[in-house]
């Protein structure tokens, strides 16, 4: 009976810490789910069986009906708990009876752990811990624990199907055994999710992407002007044959015609080339200003996009000799929503370390050369993931 109370408390401080657990070590692709999404509630029914005297040798009961109801939460992709209700009506040596297992579960979701997230997956396995207190039985109320392995089957957004399986320990008085004694249990239902079901979105892209926006909208502009040119140019070309037809009399707009011909064509060809002046532009303002690198959640190595981002910078800043000549201030910076003030600190100073050993040991910059400045903090819940960063001055 001991051992038992101490595995709850052991399930129950599990279920407490997951929330933050998850929150330090997923990763930042995915957001956590807000107090108000993510909801879900279960019921169904199904059978169990009572395995009595495990340790003087099991017997398996007469399999009996029951039925279960449980509500939920999802705060990241992986992890999740819930709090469900059972009835189960047992029998053993041929004496029935009712059993109220209230229960309280740790989920964890193997398929989006192992093969990433996806929110139209048909199949999810989430196996989890229960523990709980079983009420009624034969002698009252007994503690309880176990395992088990949900199953679940995606019909829409909305509506899931769920098979679980579910085994639980207890004292064998509550059943009429001696020792422990456990109870099997296999269910099906329905799962609906309630209120306003998100995604765990992708993080933002890099705060570059605002200055290829304008090219793309510059390119947009470009191509409409260049089109307009074209419009003009035939309405020049028709005005000047026009012309032609009675050269003596309309000599002077026959010139005015080509000379509105070669002013369109002069247009357009400056348009084919203002694109690659936009994004010249633009690149040269990415290279001379300063950069920032964004880290995942928990991470303090960058991923392959950022990577790309900081070697871009850093091969057309730091050419030959002028290594010698450049200096760098780095910025560590963190969020305060997500973390401990402790992790946020350790995250800052490994992420600034990551940088400051790509420019000396990738790219030769000597050490005096580079200065680090203190840590940064933003209190922006909105978009927390954009103070997950380093920031490098030149």
């Amino acid at each position: 009976m001991k051992a038992i109370k101490t595995l709850a408390c052991a399930l129950v401080a599990l279920a407490v810490s997951a929330s933050a657990f998850a929150q330090s070590n997923f990763t930042k692709t995915y957001e956590t789910a807000g107090p108000a999404n993510n909801w879900f509630v279960s019921a169904g029914g199904g059978i169990s069986a009572v395995l009595e005297g495990i340790r003087s040798g099991a017997n398996v009961g007469a399999v009996t009906p029951g039925f279960e109801v449980s509500f939920g939460k999802w705060v990241t992709p992986t992890v999740g708990g819930r709090f469900g209700y059972a009835g189960i009506k047992n029998k053993a040596y041929d004496e029935k009876f009712w059993n109220n297992y209230i229960h309280m579960d740790v989920l964890w979701n193997l398929s989006n752990q192992f093969w990433g997230y996806k929110s139209d997956r048909i199949y999810n396995a989430i196996p989890y811990l229960h523990t709980g207190v079983y009420a009624g039985g034969r002698v009252g109320r007994e503690f309880a624990v176990g395992a088990g392995l949900l199953n679940n089957f995606r019909i829409n957004d909305r509506f899931i199907i769920f098979a679980d399986l579910r085994g639980s320990v207890m004292n064998g008085e509550q059943v009429l055994g001696a020792g422990l004694a456990g109870i099997i249990t296999a269910s099906v239902g329905l799962t609906v999710n309630l209120g306003k079901k998100i995604t765990f979105n992708a993080d933002e892209q890099a705060s570059d992407n605002g200055l290829l926006d304008e090219v793309k909208k510059a390119l947009a502009e470009a191509k409409k002007a260049a089109e307009d040119a074209k419009k003009e140019a035939a309405a020049a070309n028709d005005a000047a044959d026009a012309a032609k037809k009675d050269a003596a009399a309309a000599q002077d707009e026959a010139d005015k015609a080509n000379a509105a011909k070669k002013a369109a064509e002069d247009e357009l060809e400056a348009l084919k080339n203002k694109p690659q002046d936009i994004i010249e532009k633009v690149t040269n303002h990415i290279i001379a200003g300063p950069l920032t690198v964004y880290f995942e959640l928990g991470k303090s190595t960058l991923n392959q996009m950022e990577q790309q981002h900081l070697s871009y910078y850093l091969d057309n800043l730091v050419k030959g000799d002028q290594k010698d000549d450049v200096t760098f201030v780095l910025t560590g910076s963190a969020d305060k929503s997500t973390g401990s003030a402790e992790i946020n600190e350790r995250l800052c100073n490994a992420r600034v370390e990551y940088v400051k050993d790509v420019l000396v040991n990738k790219y030769g910059v000597d050490e005096s050369k580079i200065t680090v400045k203190e840590n940064v903090y933003s209190d922006d819940t909105e978009h927390p993931e954009f103070s997950r960063a380093v920031i490098i001055e030149h």
